[in-house]
């Protein structure tokens, strides 16, 4: 068995979803780097399950984490941050577990398998800090992801953490769930802030790609950024640095969280 297995090239499933897609480029290339000199070959099975969805479209969208027949792996990576559902982690881990198969989750703990994550907390916590401190903001609207999302939880318990230590207000009315949904974002923004409605000091979205679009739609309605409201994301993707106006972010080195799957 020892012998088969050195005389023939080993295989990687990884497991992602579509929708993060410059992150997921940006993992998978540092996959890619990890395994130079190695005779490997990488197996990228990507779905494209997404909040809004109809149920049976979901299911459909989940059902590509099935196609594999696990043993005939040897490990896996589940880029964990970016999966909508976590039923459709649990399934990949599960299966994985069962087949005796080495896994990696990247962007999520999980204590079955090896974790690579970020550190949102202190991510989030530094910029949060960055804007009260030295850009005086007083009213922060954080606009989260999923309630159940760990990644969204970590980086808003970094914003309440620093408005509790600077004394700025911050409740229940300073936090709205988009389930990482942009097209609800910006109808809450045109509904909101199209009239001259008074607007909060910034705007914190829990990932770029929220803010983005929330970049979109107050140009469209007539807002300036950063001048009448500035605004903030998370990912630290190659876009965000060309965007213009360029967006501030907290930088996720997906590359090297692939190279480090490897």
């Amino acid at each position: 068995m020892k012998k088969a297995l050195k005389n023939r090239k080993r295989k990687i499933a990884v497991f992602a979803n579509g929708w993060n897609c410059e992150n997921l480029a940006s993992c998978i290339e540092g996959v890619r780097e990890g395994l130079k000199g190695h005779e490997t070959d990488l197996y990228v099975f990507l779905g494209h399950d997404g909040y809004g969805f109809e149920e049976d479209v979901i299911k459909a969208e989940m059902s590509v984490y099935e196609l594999p027949r696990l043993s005939d792996f040897d490990g896996v990576i589940v880029l964990a941050s970016g999966m909508n559902f976590p039923e459709a982690r649990e399934g990949i881990i599960k299966r994985t577990l069962d087949a005796g198969l080495p896994l990696v989750n990247i962007g999520s703990r999980d204590e079955r398998g090896i974790s690579i994550y970020t550190d949102n907390y202190n991510g989030m916590k530094a910029l949060a800090d960055h804007m009260i401190e030295e850009h005086g903001v007083k009213d922060i609207l954080f606009l989260a992801g999923p309630k159940d999302n760990d990644d969204s939880n970590e980086r808003l318990s970094a914003v309440i953490d620093s408005c509790r230590e600077h004394k700025v207000a911050f409740g229940d009315d300073n936090i709205l769930y988009f389930n990482w949904d942009v097209f609800a974002a910006t109808e809450y923004m045109r509904k909101n802030y199209s009239h001259g409605e008074k607007l909060p000091d910034v705007i914190m979205c829990a990932n770029d790609n929220t803010a983005y679009f929330i970049s979109y739609v107050s140009e469209d309605i007539g807002l300036n950024i950063p001048g009448d409201v500035r605004l903030t994301g998370f990912d630290g993707t190659v876009k965000a640095r060309d965007f213009y106006p360029a967006l501030t972010s907290v930088t996720q080195p997906f590359d090297r969280m692939g190279r480090r799957a490897a």
